[in-house]
């Protein structure tokens, strides 16, 4: 239900605008271990939009969950992990942190 709400919320944006898409989809990118059904009905929700976390997070050296998705006319610069264990290994968080640096490009 959540993947075809989120579906017509990104089909339906202002093309004009660029729109920055983030949050916990509960899938590495590319699919590692989620059914592949599911795997594919996300990317369809996300439609144009590129995943900026996909694949190995520098700074975690792992996938992720939680991701980051820009549309058309967003150029990513750099993308950042930070682990969510502290220096002794201990838990700060149940989520590895991401980060981007972007820009809108020129006629965006």
């Amino acid at each position: 239900t959540y993947l075809v709400h989120l579906r017509g919320i990104v089909a339906d944006r202002d093309p004009g605008l660029p729109m920055l898409l983030l949050g916990d989809l509960n899938q590495r990118i590319p699919r590692a271990r989620a059914p592949r059904r599911m795997a594919d009905r996300l990317a369809e929700a996300l439609g144009d939009l590129e995943v900026a976390t996909a694949g190995v997070v520098p700074g975690i050296e792992r996938q992720v969950i939680d991701h980051i998705a820009c549309s058309p006319g967003v150029a990513v610069a750099d993308v950042l992990g930070t682990d969510r264990h502290d220096g002794e290994g201990r838990p700060l968080s149940d989520h590895d942190a991401v980060a981007l640096t972007i820009r809108a490009l020129p006629g965006s």
